[in-house]
């Protein structure tokens, strides 16, 4: 199973990501930041491809509140996260 995450840091910093273990990658990026991390939402898949592909069209959506890499302003979480996906994936 693949899963998009998003995940809010300490800073109000929203990661919008992909993995196969979810948790074992939030563990892997508090251990690199050294910032507390909050797990604000989660979509899961059995397919890698449509997953990244999620992933790809979720950065492109917020583009306009990216900070850096895969780092978005809080923002993002004022929308119906399980709405724009579902939208995307329809």
């Amino acid at each position: 199973m693949f899963s998009i995450y998003f995940i809010k840091n300490d800073f109000g910093l929203v990661k919008i990501g992909y993995s196969s273990q979810v948790t074992k990658r939030i563990r892997g990026i508090q251990a690199i930041c050294g910032l507390g991390l909050e797990l604000v939402y989660e979509y899961s898949s059995p397919c890698k491809e449509d997953i990244t592909y999620l992933e790809k069209a979720l950065h492109q959506y917020f583009s306009k509140y990216r900070k850096h890499g895969e780092w978005f302003e809080s923002n993002i979480l004022n929308y119906d996260l399980e709405v724009v996906v579902n939208a995307i994936i329809d």
